[in-house]
């Protein structure tokens, strides 16, 4: 069923001009927008607990060594999410702190403890950018899209040209069908940042979901290289080639797909 024709009249918010499941996705085009809770995969690696503090510029004292700043093993997630716990709880008003907890339980799929955190981080800071912007990847997860769009409009309205704000713009916009308002938001993000995969790969699937399949591709080709750990795009962008009759590209790109979400199946298993 496609999206909702009364959408497509809202409104632009921006200015722009531009794991529990890991099956893989449906043929690109096939269906309308995304399903809530589809986005983890895009992600890449998960990030350390360090990592996440250290973004925010307040990364506890002694958790600068090497070892902590390594990748996260899906499996250290239920770990690392008690100690955030144990750090909130001695530290209430540890902005990283709850935001970084408010991560790790996304990359775990727990959108609902996530909002949690992202709430009470918004009550204390409801003027705070990153703050909002946070609660509306979450909501976006949970297909409350209305009320993500109220928390983009306030961020967008304290920066207008914040990337992560507009980069959730573009993810929001290609859920809800805006294809063409999505794929300006994205082409601005990835004008201003060239390594950002979650951008790129959005900003080809909604080119593709538009029709513009030339141009989806060369896109996917670049989120491609930029997430190559994520089957998501190497999928898409074999159903692109298979539309041009590219057989033997779009082989490859189907075979690398299906190894990818071997590999994330048996880390999830």
């Amino acid at each position: 069923m496609g999206p909702d024709t009364s959408e497509k009249t809202e409104p632009p918010l921006g200015t722009g001009t531009g794991t529990p499941s890991h099956r893989l996705p449906e043929p690109a085009g096939a269906h309308g927008p995304e399903a809530p809770g589809a986005d983890r995969a895009a992600a890449g690696p998960t990030e350390s607990t360090s990592e996440a503090l250290e973004a925010q510029g307040t990364l506890p004292d002694g958790q600068k060594d090497a070892r902590a700043r390594e990748p996260l093993d899906l499996d250290r997630l239920p770990q690392e999410i008690e100690r955030l716990k144990r750090l909130v709880h001695t530290q209430p008003e540890n902005l990283a702190a709850l935001l970084a907890l408010g991560m790790m339980h996304g990359r775990s799929g727990e959108y609902d403890a996530a909002m949690e955190c992202f709430e009470l981080a918004l009550e204390r800071h409801p003027a705070d950018v990153q703050v909002l912007t946070r609660c509306a990847v979450a909501l976006t997860e949970l297909a409350r899209y209305e009320e993500a769009s109220d928390r983009l409009r306030e961020a967008l309205r304290l920066a207008p040209d914040d990337p992560g704000a507009r980069l959730a713009l573009g993810v929001l916009s290609f859920r809800r069908g805006l294809y063409s308002q999505a794929e300006g938001e994205l082409t601005w993000v990835c004008l201003r940042q060239p390594d950002n995969g979650r951008a790129f790969y959005y900003r080809g699937e909604a080119l593709n979901r538009a029709g513009r399949y030339e141009e989806a591709a060369e896109v996917m080709a670049e989120a491609a290289r930029l997430l190559p750990d994520d089957p998501r795009p190497h999928y898409t962008l074999g159903h692109l080639y298979d539309r041009r009759g590219l057989r033997e590209e779009a082989s490859v790109m189907y075979r690398r797909a299906r190894d990818l979400q071997a590999r994330l199946d048996a880390e999830s298993s």
